[in-house]
């Protein structure tokens, strides 16, 4: 493992742009070409590798990874290799398998911010994804040396599922301990053949004995939507709590509902904001204050805050927000999101641009009421004015289901009759 003081020789040889300070995650990032094969290895290597109390899980699996990050926020643009290792016990809220991550590499920006907040796994490289009709080549390379290489076959899938979920990652962190890394992903992952993985000088980058003994499966996504959280301690029991891993996947849609937002505590401080929203503001900085130029906006927007903190209102009235480079003024509104969705009782800012009004994705918004994806989609259809048994039929559901569900929809959104439903949705609609 690299020690901590020996990062800085890394550090001499990245650009001005890199060296830009990265406030902390979460970041948003948007990722073009992820590749993702699963493999087998040794298991006295496996073993070798792991940190003590980590148990790999009886397959001895893991994978290799490689994709290009272009778009996003804070680290962003970079290219990423990581190799990692399942282990037990520590499975996200999906059920998917935690993996320990042994090497990670980076580029520029993004190998300083990770080093930084995370630890002493991540090495200074880059990442080249070749794509060739259907074939797809990827290579990996540590300072001036090639670490791994990949091929795969991916024919384009258009009717493949989109998966939204949770991954946990372990990690060392500089403390010399193991942390948990959440990441949650929305993506369309077309199955591949995999033809190749594989290391190359495995000894002289430090990871002897973790050459595949075997390729299982693959999988290439040509986009995806990321939001990569803080370190968190592990868990002491056998799951982690949801609260963390839910207020992550909430942010993740937060950064792909086509709308500007940010997610605040009831005083103002800001959680998370989406790259959108940082385009509208100025200084707006996870932690601090949600601040507008005005005092006089303030003050309406703080009194918004309060009052759908308190209970006393399920979406403000839009305040008008006056900005010093254009005529026309944002228009902001303010809706409560609940604590099992974001850890603690929160606020959801949408922010519009009359200059530049993006469509709006009314069931998407409702999601980050608490609705489930089913919910959201029978309340906008409701909401926008038609009846209980069109809505039923134009989403392909029975009228007694339409029904049910629409009981569940008021009971989350303290409502209980239509016309206050309508009334949400056309004040998300404006």
């Amino acid at each position: 493992m690299t020690e901590a003081g020996s990062i800085g020789s890394f550090f001499s040889g990245l650009s001005s742009e890199a060296m830009r300070e990265a406030p902390p995650p979460p970041w948003q990032v948007e990722v073009e070409n992820y590749l993702v094969v699963g493999v087998k290895f040794d298991g006295t290597a496996v073993r070798r590798h792991l940190p003590r109390g980590l148990v790999p899980i009886d397959d001895c699996s893991g994978i290799f990874a490689m994709y290009h990050a272009p778009r996003g926020w804070a680290v962003t643009p970079y290219t990423s290799f990581y190799l990692a290792i399942a282990v037990r016990n520590f499975n996200s809220s999906d059920g998917s398998v935690a993996h320990y991550i042994v090497r990670h590499t980076d580029d520029e920006r993004a190998f300083r911010a990770f080093a930084k907040y995370y630890g002493p796994g991540f090495r200074l490289g880059h990442t080249d994804i070749a794509i060739d009709g259907d074939r797809i080549s990827a290579r990996a390379f540590e300072g001036d040396g090639l670490i791994a290489e990949m091929e795969l076959n991916s024919p384009p899938d258009p009717n493949a599922p989109i998966t939204s979920g949770i991954h946990n990652y372990l990690m060392d962190s500089w403390d010399g301990d193991v942390q948990m890394l959440k990441v949650a992903f929305t993506g369309q992952y077309p199955a591949a053949s995999p033809e190749a993985c594989r290391l190359v000088d495995s000894d002289h980058f430090g990871l002897s004995g973790l050459q595949p003994t075997e390729i299982t499966w693959a999988l290439f996504a040509p986009r995806m939507s990321l939001v990569v959280g803080p370190f968190e301690p592990l868990p002491e029991g056998a799951s982690q709590p949801a609260d963390s891993g839910t207020r992550l996947a909430l942010m993740e849609l937060l950064s792909r509902i086509g709308l500007a937002a940010a997610l605040v505590t009831r005083d103002g401080k800001i959680l998370f904001v989406n790259n959108l929203a940082r385009g509208l503001m100025e200084a707006i900085e996870i932690g601090g204050r949600l601040l507008v130029w005005r005092r006089e906006d303030q003050a309406r927007l703080d009194a918004a805050l309060e009052l759908v903190s308190e209970g006393r209102d399920h979406l403000s009235e839009p305040i008008a927000i006056e900005r010093p480079e254009t005529s026309l003024p944002m228009l902001v509104h303010a809706l409560p999101v609940s604590a099992a969705l974001a850890g603690e009782a929160a606020i959801l800012v949408l922010f519009r641009d009359p200059e530049a009004l993006p469509g709006v994705d009314i069931p998407s918004l409702l999601q980050l009421l608490g609705l489930t994806p089913a919910e959201a989609r029978l309340a906008s259809a409701v909401g926008s004015g038609r009846s209980v048994g069109d809505s039923a039929n134009l989403l392909q559901i029975s009228e007694n289901t339409a029904r049910s569900t629409l009981k569940a929809i008021y009971g989350k959104l303290g409502i209980s009759k239509q016309s206050e439903l309508a009334k949400i949705v056309a004040r998300l609609d404006l």
